[in-house]
């Protein structure tokens, strides 16, 4: 999938995931969005931390630490402020993916 129109719906992705799946680790992120997309969409750790950590310092995505045995991994859950942020926006996404529709598929005749 072209990068340019994932950049404008990575968050909106990454916080569905968050909504559905709750507290998970980047990697799970990175598993359930391929999953969902049918493996179309491919998140790189490189845009899903900063990501990540953006959400976070917005007060939308709270974390913990969890030890798997060595390793200490860092799961994100989204809170009460995250949950209507996703909201408003899945509800603007929407609304803007029927206009790309209706715009795809309306040819108007060409006088001007």
């Amino acid at each position: 999938m072209d990068s340019g129109l994932l950049k404008g719906t990575l968050k909106t992705l990454v916080m569905n995931i968050l909504e559905d799946a709750g507290p998970i680790h980047g990697y799970g992120i990175r598993q359930a969005i391929e999953k969902r997309t049918d493996g179309k969409v491919l998140i790189t750790e490189g845009a899903l931390y900063p990501l990540l950590k953006k959400l976070e310092e917005k007060g939308l995505v709270e974390t913990k630490n969890e030890s798997s045995g060595k390793r200490v991994r860092k799961l994100y859950s989204l809170n009460q402020m995250g949950s209507q942020e996703l909201e408003d926006q899945n509800i603007q996404l929407l609304d803007f993916a029927g206009t790309l529709i209706q715009f795809i598929h309306t040819k108007p005749s060409m006088s001007v």
